[in-house]
């Protein structure tokens, strides 16, 4: 699949996921779900057939089941489990992946309520892409990467 059709599709499930999120309060701490992961055996907790698969970027494990107390790290995990009339419900995070969502016909993809969802598109000169810095003449730091690029952040802010 080319690659303009995969941004199309991320960019469809973006604004999908966006439309879903509702804010009229702000949340305080006893508000926000906390996992339990702690109290369960999550490695060793059966799929079931279920209608809800839950996806948590920072409290889940591509190896747990994918239920609300043993979510799935990964979007694209979860999509390996799922089923058409399934509901994946993604929690709070930044998302780093490239999901592809092919041959269903009736799969909803939501964000949890009261949760803020990013799907983050960039990509790291060190970690992602192996790149190493330098600095060079004149105090400049520079990096060779085998990509091109058209924008540089750094601390989340465009330079």
């Amino acid at each position: 699949m080319s690659r303009v059709v995969i941004g199309i599709v991320l960019i469809f499930l973006f604004q999908i996921i966006s439309s879903l999120i509702i804010y009229d309060k702000e949340l305080t701490v006893s508000e926000v779900p906390v996992f339990n992961s702690n109290n369960l055996d999550c490695n060793n907790s059966l799929t079931t057939p279920q209608n809800e698969i839950h996806v948590d970027n920072q409290l889940g494990n591509n190896n747990f089941s994918g239920i609300v107390d043993c979510p799935f790290h990964s979007v694209t995990e979860a999509l390996k489990v799922s089923k058409d009339g399934d509901t994946i419900i993604i929690h709070e995070g930044v998302y780093h992946e490239e999901i592809l969502i092919d041959n269903f016909e009736n799969l909803t993809i939501r964000v949890a309520e009261n949760e803020r969802v990013v799907f983050d598109g960039t990509e790291s000169i060190i970690h992602d892409l192996n790149g190493t810095w330098s600095l060079s003449t004149n105090n400049i730091h520079e990096v060779e990467i085998n990509k091109n690029g058209w924008q540089v952040f750094v601390d989340y802010k465009e330079q």
